[in-house]
Order: structure tokens, then C-alpha cells, then sequence
């Protein structure tokens, strides 16, 4: 059974690997999780997805917004991976208003 937004997160994966993870692999046949959120006007889902990539994997997350009227978009995009290579101990987070991975711990607001 289809998702009625697995076009929304489908985009937003392919996107998002393209965009940010170039050693993403398999991830058309990623498997995801979905939770309900609270919303005054529509509906809302937080979106988790394990992307596989040459190293650790990615973990993405966003949020799909459905309002009561108008489309649904995509928004709240975030996500953090292991370091790959020599740095191993290092996490970094995306930070989507820069377009940028950064390290955890640098940006107080990440």
C-alpha cells in the first residue's frame, strides 16, 4: 500500500542524496518511518529515513505538511552522519538554510 505522500518523500530523499550525499547507494528502495504530528490548520508527519552509503549510513528526517487547503510540501529538512575515513569519531549534521554539512557540536543553533 502506497503512502498518499510517497511522491513527497520520494522527491525529497532523491533530492536530498543527490544534493548532500554523493556516496548515497540503493536509496530508491529505502525504507522509512512515519509519525503523525500535531497541527492547529492541516496535517503535518515527521519523515525518518536510514539512507545506505559507502560509510555510516545517513539519517534523514523532515516534515511533510498538509494543509487544509493547497498542496503538501516539505519542510524542517535535517539529518546527521558518521564521519567517513580518518575522523571516524566526528558526527556531522546538515544544515539545510546553509546547504552544508557541519560538525556537531560547532553551531549552537544546529
Amino acid at each position: 500500500m502506497q503512502w498518499m505522500h510517497e511522491r513527497q518523500v520520494e522527491e525529497t530523499v532523491g533530492w536530498f542524496c543527490r544534493r548532500a550525499v554523493p556516496d548515497a547507494h540503493d536509496w530508491h528502495d529505502a525504507t522509512y518511518d512515519v509519525q503523525q504530528l500535531a497541527k492547529v490548520d492541516g496535517r503535518a508527519w515527521r519523515v525518518e529515513v536510514d539512507i545506505p552509503t559507502s560509510a555510516d549510513d545517513v539519517w534523514l528526517d523532515f516534515v511533510v505538511e498538509d494543509p487544509s487547503e493547497g498542496q503538501a510540501s516539505v519542510s524542517t529538512v535535517h539529518a546527521v552522519r558518521g564521519s567517513r575515513h580518518a575522523n571516524n569519531d566526528t558526527t556531522y549534521v546538515w544544515d539545510d538554510a546553509g546547504s552544508a554539512w557541519s560538525i556537531l557540536g560547532e553551531d549552537p543553533s544546529l
